[in-house]
């Protein structure tokens, strides 16, 4: 199984690995039903309450799964409608984003360094989508994959997405500069 469609299963305190392994294909599912929703809102009139309930609910759900598997959420939606769906809600994060994640948001310099681990090339790691602000993640990643640590600094502004797992960032390309190799643990 090639690095990208792996699935890191993590089983919850109280929970056997066969029941996590069936979460997760029930998780897995629900990436299938966010392609109708999503196109749902985008034909909605931005500035009806019915927008903003629904954008909450759906946004809520993509970032579960985009947490639970990013590529195959790509695979699924595609990647230009993920990047739409993260620029949406960064515009309405306000209203969308959960209150623990605005404020850290907030709180976050107007630079910020974002760390990216993986296999390749610096290009390679570069263009991927998923960044974190822990270089420890990073590290874990690059570890795996016999891979490299890059760095970047993001506008605060540039931050289309924060993230509970892992502290990710998905970053807003034109945001980025400054990137380079930090680490090389292959």
């Amino acid at each position: 199984m090639s690095q990208s469609n792996k699935i890191l299963v993590m089983v919850f305190p109280g929970e056997s690995p066969a029941d996590a392994e069936i979460r997760i294909e029930r998780d897995l599912v629900s990436i299938s039903n966010l392609r109708p929703r999503w196109n749902e809102i985008k034909d909605m009139s931005h500035d009806s309450v019915e927008f903003i309930e629904g954008l909450r609910d759906f946004f809520g759900d993509f970032q579960s799964v985009w947490e639970l598997s990013s590529p195959k959420t790509i695979a699924c939606i595609g990647i230009e409608d993920c990047l739409a769906i993260f620029e949406l809600a960064s515009a309405w994060k306000h209203l969308v984003w959960p209150i623990h994640l605005l404020e850290l948001y907030n709180n976050l310099p107007d630079q910020v360094q974002i760390f990216r681990g993986g296999a390749g090339s610096v290009e390679d790691v570069l263009s991927g989508h998923s960044w974190t602000l822990d270089i420890g993640f990073a590290q874990v990643f690059a570890t795996n994959s016999n891979g490299i640590v890059v760095s970047a600094m993001v506008t605060r502004d540039g931050i289309l997405l924060l993230g509970d797992i892992e502290l990710e960032v998905i970053p807003r390309r034109a945001s980025l500069h400054g990137a380079h190799e930090i680490l090389d643990v292959g």
